[in-house]
This record gives C-alpha cells, sequence and structure tokens, in this order.
C-alpha cells in the first residue's frame, strides 16, 4: 500500500478498504482488485463482492481483479 501510494498517488486515487464498509461519492473508471482469492469465498459472498466492486465503477468502466486461474482444482494455499 505505502509503495502504491508513493509511486502513483499523484496520478490516480486510491483506496485500500473493506467491500463491506466502502462508501464513495462518485464512480471511477478502474477498480482493481488485486490479490482477492475470491475462489476461497462461499459461492454467495463471491456474489455480493462482485455487486460491491460493480458499484465502484462507472457504467462504461472496467474491473480488474486477480484470482486464481478457471481450471486449477482448488487454491494453491
Amino acid at each position: 500500500s505505502e509503495y502504491l501510494h508513493s509511486e502513483f498517488s499523484n496520478r490516480v486515487q486510491i483506496l485500500n478498504k473493506d467491500l463491506e464498509h466502502i462508501s464513495i461519492r462518485h464512480k471511477y473508471d478502474v477498480a482493481m482488485w488485486m490479490w482477492s482469492n475470491i475462489s476461497e469465498w462461499p459461492q454467495h459472498e463471491q456474489a455480493d463482492a462482485l455487486r460491491s466492486v460493480s458499484n465502484l465503477v462507472k457504467d462504461d468502466g472496467m474491473i480488474v481483479m486477480e484470482t486464481i486461474a478457471h481450471n486449477v482444482a482448488k487454491p494453491l494455499n
């Protein structure tokens, strides 16, 4: 988080928040969700989390989410 702020905060707004407790006033062009580990969550929580992230971006915006490959049987950790 410190690195992101030091290198990029002059060009982008960086939020490091819990999805369950985030409140924003406007929508963003891009939401990046790194190290999401969403594949380890129950399916109903995955859907809720994706809805929360989609509420952060503009209608023509983009969500970039790092997750496990679709053909991996179970998480590696």
